[in-house]
């Protein structure tokens, strides 16, 4: 795995260079050709293209990356989960979104932007899945094991062969985004030394994806 993180590295900032390269010269002929170029669908095609694979690269990145040591200090989980709810929120102003839950006092060793990322991947995929104007749920609760966050949807849920491969790296259910996304929450979740699952929510409709955190202090 330290192998595959040096080569994706390696590779995402080899191509990031010449997209950025692409994106570059695409715009210069945006100008040279004028606003009514014949040519603005290529143009758009291009930029759209450059676009996603730079979200491709960024993904890959995230994923060969592990924790940063020098990064890793205790945070309180209470403040983290806030902080990276009001950012997906101003993110996602149409969306509501509930937090249940307070853990006051406890305490957890993180890389806290990481973290803060798995929590927002987990609520991008629950948005893309869920139907316009459903709500989102965000459970906080401390077990016998440590920190448990579960994030709740009203989508369709997931077919079995689906659930089985929602951490596979590249697997998708959208035609758009780089299927990287729930792969990098388990890459980071297991790097806290936690686990991740996702499961249909019985009765449906609904999915719910949680991780657990095993290790936590609390300071009260």
């Amino acid at each position: 795995m330290e192998l595959l993180g040096k080569i994706t590295a390696g590779v995402a900032h080899e191509v990031r260079n010449p997209l950025n390269a692409i994106a570059s010269i695409t715009e210069a002929l945006r100008l040279e050709l004028g606003a009514d170029s014949a040519y603005d669908d290529y143009l758009d095609h291009m930029r759209s293209q450059v676009r996603r694979l730079s979200a491709l690269m960024q993904d890959l990145l995230e994923l060969g990356r592990p924790l940063n040591v020098n990064l890793v200090h205790e945070e309180a989980i209470d403040e983290l989960v806030a902080s990276a709810l009001a950012l997906w929120r101003r993110a996602n102003p149409n969306r509501p979104v509930g937090l249940h839950g307070k853990l006051a006092g406890v305490m957890i060793r993180t890389e806290g932007a990481r973290l803060q990322q798995a929590l927002i991947n987990i609520l991008d995929n629950a948005h893309q899945h869920s139907p316009a104007g459903t709500r989102l749920e965000v459970y906080l609760d401390a077990t016998g094991d440590g920190v448990r966050l579960r994030v709740v949807d009203e989508g369709p849920g997931f077919a079995p062969d689906a659930l089985a491969r929602i951490f596979e790296p590249f697997f998708t259910l959208r035609r758009t985004g780089t299927g990287l996304g729930m792969s990098i929450v388990k890459q980071i979740i297991e790097a806290h030394g936690g686990t991740v699952w996702v499961r249909n929510n019985e009765p449906l409709p609904g999915a719910t994806v949680g991780f657990l955190i095993p290790s936590f202090e609390t300071t009260v």
